[in-house]
């Protein structure tokens, strides 16, 4: 910032901002305390599920999206910042791409779409796979951006599952009445 005055005509301030900054249009989610933020360009729905809706797929929770299956990844457990004392009533879910593969990412709840300031956080976390940044919101609060890449390669090599209550397909059918 610089600072130029003259008597009788004003102050002229002057702020130079690093070419290197980014602006990324973003989902914020609440995952426990934390906020994160999804890029919208890697998003391709969002959803509210019930939780019978999750079946058990190899093990793993999985919906029934559009005849895919799409497979979940609790961000919580995947990242450490479960309390595990909470399961929502509904599910939240966004359904992400990440190169040919889709997963659905289940957070606590959606913020809102916000266009925020990527940045660097290099050697502050280190090389935390999943993460691709930071953004510091009108409220002082931090939220990490999450590589959608990076996350998907994170949950197929911790072989994360999403430990909610899974149903498996009945033989039985409903009947109306």
């Amino acid at each position: 910032v610089m600072v130029e005055t003259r008597p009788g005509q004003g102050t002229e301030f002057t702020i130079t901002l690093p070419l290197t900054l980014a602006i990324l249009p973003v989902l914020l989610v609440k995952v426990s305390q934390a906020t994160y933020a999804i890029p919208l360009a890697a998003i391709d729905e969002t959803m509210k599920i019930s939780p019978d809706s999750i079946q058990s797929v190899d093990g793993k929770s999985t919906i029934l999206l559009r005849g895919k299956v799409l497979p979940l990844v609790r961000l919580g457990e995947l990242f450490n910042t479960s309390n595990g004392t909470h399961r929502a009533k509904d599910e939240y879910i966004v359904a992400v791409r990440a190169g040919r593969n889709s997963l659905g990412l289940v957070v606590d709840g959606f913020i809102r779409k916000q266009e925020v300031t990527i940045k660097n956080i290099g050697d502050l976390v280190g090389k935390a796979q999943g993460i691709s940044g930071a953004a510091i919101l009108g409220d002082g609060q931090v939220a990490l951006i999450l590589d959608v890449a990076g996350v998907a390669r994170l949950a197929a090599s911790t072989r994360t599952s999403t430990e909610a209550p899974v149903n498996t397909p009945s033989k039985e059918k409903a009947t109306e009445t």
